[in-house]
C-alpha cells in the first residue's frame, strides 16, 4: 500500500512538472507568434518603402537630364534609362541584356569597355570626355563610371552616368575659332593674304560655301567686292568677283548698311532684293550678310552664302559679331596703308633696301602695322614677330626708357613731339641698342589721326664714342688733381708706416700692442698699395710698343696665375689660338696686366670650380684687321645693371676691392687703340673681350 502510494506521489509531480513545461513552451510559442507577426508588419513595411524607394529611384533616373546605366564585367547591359536609350536610338528593353559591342561601333565599344574594365580592375571611379556619332551629327558626352560593390565589397557592376557636353564644346570651338581668326588677321599688313585662312577657321563652326567681304565706294553709292573666297566651281565666267560693282540700291547690302543690322536670307529664289538672279545662277540658295563697323561708321559688308536652302540662322550673329569688328579695323588700316604705298611707290624700294634705320607705322591702339627688314639686324626679330605679337615691340624697350617712349608717342599724336633718343634690348637679351627716333602723324581722307610713320635710327656705336670721349674728358680732368692727392696721402702713409716698424722693433710693446702695431702696419701697406694702384691709373705711363707674340704674353700670365692662392685644381683652363697668329705691336707689361685682371676676375667669379676658356683670333676690327682674345667663365654672371658702368673706375661688387682693375685695364687697351668690351648673363657666365688692331 505505501509502495503504491509513493508511485503515485511520483506520477503526480512528474504530471505537474510536465504542466510546468507545457506552460512555458505555451508562452514561448505565444511570444514567437507576437515576434513573427512584428516581423511580418516590418517587412511589409520596409517592401513598401523599398517599393516606393525603387518608384522614386525610376522616376529620378527616368526623369534626369542624363544618360544612366550599368554595365557587368563582360559589358553586357544590365539597365539604362530612357534618355541612355533614346541617344542609341531606341528604348531600354531594346538594349538591355545586350552587349556594347552590338551597341556601338568597334573602335566605341573598345573605348567603353577599356574605361569600364578600369572600374573593374582597380575599384576606382573614372571620368572622361568622348565624341558618339550618329548620321549627319556628332555628339560630344563626359562619362563617370563608379563601381557598385556587393555586401562584400566586390565590384558587381558599374554604374554610368553620361552628361551631354556638346553645347560646351561648340562654344569652346567658336572661342578657338574667334582666337585663331583674330591672330590672322593681326599677322598680316593686307587682309586679302589671309583671307582664304580666316575661311578656313569660320568653317569649322558653321557651313557656307562663299564668304564675300564688300565695301562702300567713297562716294557711299554702291560697294566694290573687295575679298572673295568661295568653296565650289563657278558655274558661268560672269560669276561675281573680286572688284565687281554692286549698286547701294535695293540691295541686301544697301539694307544692311542703312540699318546696322545683319539680314539673314532663307531662301534666295524668294528674295525681293536686287541682283539675287545673279546669285542664283551660281547655284546659292541662301546668305547672311553682316556689318562691318570701324570706328562707329559702316565701311561694308561681310556675306556667307550656301548652296542649300535655310542653312543659316541667327544662332551664328553673336557668332560673327565678335569678328567683324576687328576685321573692319584690318580692312580700314589695310585700305590706309595702300593709300600710303601707292602715292610712295617710288620710295619703296629704298625703304625696304636702307641698311640705316627702321622704317615703321604704328596705329593708334600701339600695333605695328609696318616695319622694313632692317629691324631684324638692328634688334633680331623679323618684322612678321611684331606683326604677330603686339607687345613685342614694348617688351624690347628699356625699363627705364618705357615712360618717355609711351609720353612721346602721346605727343606725337597730339602733334606736340617730334623726336627722341631711347635704348631697346637686341633679341638676344644681352645687346642694348641706342635709337633716335622722329615721327609724324598720318591722317585719313576725313582728316582722322590714322597712323604714326617714322623712322628709328641705330645711333649705339655714335653713343658709345661720345661714352669714351665723355670718360676720357673727365679721366684726364680728374687727372692732374687725383695724382696730386694721391702724392699728398702717400707721404704721411710712408711716414706713418716707416715709424710704426720702428716702434715696433725698438720699443717694448706688450702682446696686445704689438697686434694693434702690426695692424697699422699692414693697413698703411694696403693704402699704399691702393694709392699706387690710383696713381698709375691717373697718370698710367706711356706704353712702349713692340711687335710681340700675343700667345707668349697670355701663357706668361697663366703660369703666374697657377701659382696664385686663389687657384685650384678644379678650375680648368682651356686655351685655343688660330695657328700662326700675327704679331701685334704693344706694350707686353701693360698687357701683360691686362689679362691678369680679366683671369683673376675669372677666378673670383668661380671660388669653387668651373671652366676659363681663351680664344685668340684674327678679326676685322673697324674694316681693318685685328686680332681678338676672348676670355670667358663660367660664374656667376654680372647683372645688367652693372655691365654699364663695370669700367668706370671704383665701381665694384668685391666687398675687399677698389674698383680700378678694370678700369686700369680699359685704359690700356684704349692706349693701345683697342677695344674692351664685356658680355654677361647671370649664372651662366662672362666674357672679356680685347680686339687690338694689326
Amino acid at each position: 500500500m505505501k509502495k503504491s502510494t509513493k508511485g503515485f506521489k511520483d506520477l503526480v509531480k512528474a504530471y505537474e512538472e510536465l504542466s510546468k513545461e507545457y506552460l512555458e513552451i505555451k508562452k514561448s510559442v505565444e511570444k514567437y507568434r507576437i515576434l513573427a507577426e512584428q516581423l511580418e508588419r516590418e517587412v511589409k513595411e520596409e517592401s513598401k518603402r523599398l517599393k516606393e524607394f525603387e518608384a522614386k529611384y525610376k522616376t529620378l533616373v527616368e526623369s534626369a537630364g542624363d544618360a544612366i546605366f550599368t554595365v557587368d564585367p563582360k559589358g553586357n547591359c544590365i539597365s539604362m534609362n530612357r534618355i541612355a536609350a533614346r541617344i542609341i536610338g531606341g528604348n531600354p528593353t531594346d538594349f538591355v541584356g545586350k552587349n556594347i559591342y552590338e551597341l556601338f561601333s568597334k573602335k566605341e565599344a573598345d573605348l567603353y569597355m577599356a574605361h569600364i574594365q578600369k572600374v573593374f580592375r582597380t575599384g576606382e571611379g573614372t571620368i572622361h570626355e568622348h565624341t558618339y556619332k550618329i548620321p549627319g551629327k556628332e555628339f560630344w558626352f563626359s562619362t563617370s563610371l563608379d563601381p557598385i560593390r556587393d555586401e562584400t565589397g566586390q565590384v558587381i557592376y558599374v554604374l554610368g552616368i553620361s552628361r551631354d557636353i556638346t553645347e560646351r564644346k561648340r562654344i569652346d570651338k567658336e572661342k578657338e575659332v574667334i582666337s585663331n581668326v583674330n591672330k590672322i588677321i593681326a599677322s598680316s599688313l593686307d587682309i586679302k593674304d589671309v583671307y582664304e585662312a580666316i575661311g578656313a577657321e569660320l568653317k569649322k563652326v558653321f557651313d557656307f560655301d562663299r564668304m564675300t567681304v564688300s565695301l562702300l565706294d567713297e562716294q557711299k553709292t554702291g560697294f566694290q567686292i573687295y575679298a572673295l573666297v568661295k568653296y565650289y566651281e563657278s558655274l558661268e565666267s560672269g560669276d561675281l568677283q573680286e572688284g565687281t560693282f554692286i549698286p547701294k540700291a535695293e540691295t541686301h547690302l544697301g539694307e544692311v548698311v542703312d540699318t546696322g543690322r545683319p539680314v539673314l536670307i532663307k531662301d534666295v529664289a524668294e528674295s525681293p532684293y536686287w541682283g539675287m538672279t545673279k546669285l542664283l545662277k551660281e547655284g546659292i540658295r541662301s546668305s547672311v550678310t553682316y556689318p562691318l563697323f570701324c570706328r562707329g561708321e559702316v565701311i561694308g559688308t561681310i556675306s556667307f552664302a550656301s548652296r542649300k536652302v535655310d542653312n543659316f540662322s541667327e544662332d551664328q550673329f553673336d557668332l560673327v559679331k565678335q569678328v567683324t569688328p576687328q576685321l573692319a579695323i584690318a580692312i580700314e588700316n589695310t585700305r590706309l596703308f595702300n593709300r600710303i604705298k601707292e602715292s610712295e611707290e617710288k620710295y619703296r624700294s629704298l625703304i625696304e633696301s636702307t641698311k640705316d634705320f627702321i622704317i615703321y607705322i604704328v596705329s593708334p591702339d600701339g600695333r605695328i602695322t609696318y616695319l622694313n627688314p632692317v629691324v631684324e639686324k638692328i634688334l633680331g626679330y623679323r618684322p612678321e614677330d611684331y606683326y604677330q605679337n603686339k607687345n613685342l615691340w614694348v617688351s624690347q624697350i628699356h625699363p627705364e626708357d618705357r615712360d618717355r617712349v609711351f609720353d612721346a608717342q602721346r605727343k606725337v599724336f597730339e602733334g606736340k613731339g617730334r623726336s627722341l633718343e631711347f635704348r631697346m634690348i637686341h633679341q638676344n637679351k644681352r645687346d642694348v641698342r641706342w635709337l633716335y627716333s622722329s615721327a609724324t602723324v598720318l591722317k585719313n581722307d576725313r582728316g582722322e589721326k590714322a597712323s604714326l610713320v617714322g623712322f628709328a635710327m641705330d645711333i649705339t656705336e655714335q653713343k658709345k664714342l661720345q661714352e669714351q670721349v665723355r670718360r676720357s674728358e673727365w679721366l684726364a680732368s680728374i687727372g692732374g688733381l687725383a695724382a696730386g692727392l694721391a702724392h699728398e696721402i702717400r707721404n704721411p702713409l710712408v711716414a706713418i708706416s716707416n715709424s710704426a716698424k720702428l716702434l715696433k722693433r725698438d720699443v717694448n710693446l706688450n702682446e696686445e700692442d704689438l697686434e694693434l702695431m702690426g695692424v697699422i702696419v699692414e693697413e698703411t701697406d694696403r693704402l699704399n698699395k691702393i694709392v699706387t694702384n690710383f696713381l698709375q691709373f691717373a697718370r698710367p705711363r706711356e706704353p712702349v710698343f713692340l711687335e710681340s707674340d700675343i700667345r707668349e704674353v697670355i701663357e706668361e700670365v697663366l703660369r703666374l696665375l697657377k701659382k696664385d692662392t686663389r687657384w685650384n685644381d678644379r678650375i680648368k683652363i682651356h686655351l685655343r689660338c688660330e695657328p700662326e697668329l700675327p704679331k701685334v705691336r704693344l706694350d707686353a707689361d701693360q698687357m701683360h696686366e691686362v689679362f691678369w685682371n680679366l683671369l683673376i676676375n675669372a677666378l673670383e667669379a668661380m671660388p669653387d670650380e668651373g671652366i676659363i676658356k681663351i680664344e685668340v683670333m684674327t678679326v676685322s676690327m673697324r674694316d681693318l684687321p685685328g686680332l681678338q682674345v676672348r676670355i670667358s667663365d663660367t660664374g656667376i654672371g654680372i647683372a645688367p645693371e652693372d655691365v654699364a658702368n663695370i669700367f668706370e673706375p671704383f665701381h665694384t661688387s668685391k666687398p675687399q676691392g677698389i674698383g680700378l682693375g678694370l678700369s686700369i685695364a680699359h685704359r690700356i687697351v684704349e692706349a693701345h687703340k683697342g677695344i674692351l668690351e664685356v658680355e654677361s648673363e647671370i649664372g651662366k657666365g662672362t666674357t672679356f673681350i680685347v680686339t687690338l688692331p694689326l
